[in-house]
């Protein structure tokens, strides 16, 4: 299975298209019809880090020849924009976030 074949599967089992998986990753468009042309180009280091950031994924997916080998999710999609979000926030916003989840669910920050 080719790099963009599982690019695909991904984007499918995600039920995102594959332009919108790039354009929200911060690749270009471009770079998904190259990919799809050229059956045995590799993305980037970079391009690679992007989608797995951005589908909250190991980059193992896309190294591994078989994808169905691999435990690839780290955490479910819908985190993947919140957890680039959170990596832009200041000490200080990450402060008033944290003291809001200790408000909405204290049991989380219990000491085990």
């Amino acid at each position: 299975m080719t790099s963009y074949e599982k690019f695909i599967r991904l984007c499918k089992a995600r039920q995102v298209s594959p332009t919108a998986a790039l354009l929200s990753s911060g690749l270009s468009r471009s770079l998904g019809s190259k990919w799809k042309k050229t059956g045995g180009y590799t993305p980037s280091t970079e391009a690679v880090q992007k989608l797995c950031r951005y589908f909250g994924i190991s980059a193992d997916y896309f190294i591994q020849d078989d994808p169905d080998a691999v435990s690839y999710f780290r955490e479910p999609v819908e985190f993947a924009p919140l957890m680039e979000a959170a990596m832009r926030l200041t000490s200080e916003q990450r402060m008033v976030i944290t003291k809001f989840a200790q408000f909405v669910y204290p049991e989380a920050f219990d000491e085990v």
